[in-house]
C-alpha cells in the first residue's frame, strides 16, 4: 500500500508539474515553480531568456543556487532560508520587488512577484516566482549621472557623433515611451498608463532604440538627457 501511495502522489505531482507547463508557457513573464524543498521544478522559456539558462541545468537545483539574487548594494536576497517563500507558505500578501541577477557574467534587474499554491496531499504545495525584467528606479539616476560622466569624459569622435538634425525624429508617442523609461517605468507600467499593449510598448522601445542608435534603454535615456529629447 505504501508503494502504491507513493507512486499515486508521484503520477499527482508530474501531472500536476505538466499542467502548470502547459499554463505558464504561455505568459510572456519568466515562471519557475519551486516543490517543497525549494528545488526547481518547472522553468519555462521566458526565464530561459531572462536567466540564460536552460532548464536541463536549472531543473532539480535549489532556486537560490540558480537565481543568486542580490540587492542595489550588493547583498544576497536568495538564501537556502527564503523569506519570501516562508512568507507566502505562511498566507502573507508578498509585494513584487527588484534584485539584481547575473546573466552570462552581466548585471540584469528583476522584478519579482510570488505565489504559493498548497497541494491537497503532502508534499505537492508549491511556489512559484514570476520575473520579468526592469530597472532598478532608486539607482537609475546614479546609472544615468555615471554613463553621462563617462560621455562628458570621452566624447565621440567628430565622425562618430550623432547629428541631430540628421536623426529620424521621434514621435510623439516614442517621445511618451522615452518618457516613461526614464522614470524607470517597465512595459506592463508604460502599457498601463498608455493604454496600449505590452508588445506595443517594446515594439516603440525598439524603434526608438533604432533611431538614437544605442544599445539599451538605459542609454537610449542617457541620450535623451544629452541631446535635450526629453
Amino acid at each position: 500500500m505504501g508503494n502504491k501511495a507513493t507512486a499515486g502522489n508521484g503520477n499527482a505531482r508530474e501531472s500536476g508539474v505538466r499542467t502548470l507547463n502547459r499554463f505558464l508557457a504561455q505568459t510572456a513573464d519568466g515562471a519557475f515553480v519551486l516543490d517543497e524543498r525549494h528545488c526547481i521544478v518547472l522553468w519555462n522559456k521566458a526565464c530561459e531568456r531572462i536567466f540564460g539558462l536552460d532548464p536541463r541545468i536549472v531543473l532539480g537545483k535549489p532556486c537560490w543556487e540558480v537565481v543568486g539574487g542580490e540587492d542595489r548594494y550588493g547583498n544576497p536576497i536568495c538564501l537556502s532560508r527564503c523569506l519570501v517563500s516562508a512568507a507566502a507558505r505562511q498566507g502573507r500578501l508578498v509585494k513584487s520587488f527588484e534584485m539584481r541577477i547575473l546573466r552570462k557574467g552581466e548585471p540584469v534587474w528583476i522584478s519579482a512577484s510570488t505565489l504559493f499554491v498548497r497541494g491537497h496531499q503532502k508534499g505537492l504545495s508549491t511556489t512559484i516566482h514570476l520575473v520579468r525584467e526592469s530597472w532598478d528606479p532608486r539607482g537609475l539616476e546614479g546609472h544615468l549621472q555615471e554613463l553621462l560622466a563617462r560621455l562628458e569624459k570621452h566624447p565621440l569622435a567628430e565622425k562618430e557623433s550623432l547629428d541631430a538634425k540628421a536623426m529620424p525624429p521621434l514621435s510623439p508617442r516614442e517621445r511618451e515611451v522615452l518618457s516613461c523609461l526614464s522614470r524607470g517605468q517597465h512595459a506592463k507600467e508604460i502599457a498601463r498608463q498608455l493604454g496600449v499593449s505590452p508588445s506595443t510598448v517594446r515594439s516603440h522601445v525598439k524603434t526608438i532604440l533604432c533611431k538614437l542608435e544605442v544599445h539599451s534603454q538605459l542609454e537610449a535615456v542617457a541620450h535623451a538627457f544629452q541631446h535635450h529629447l526629453l
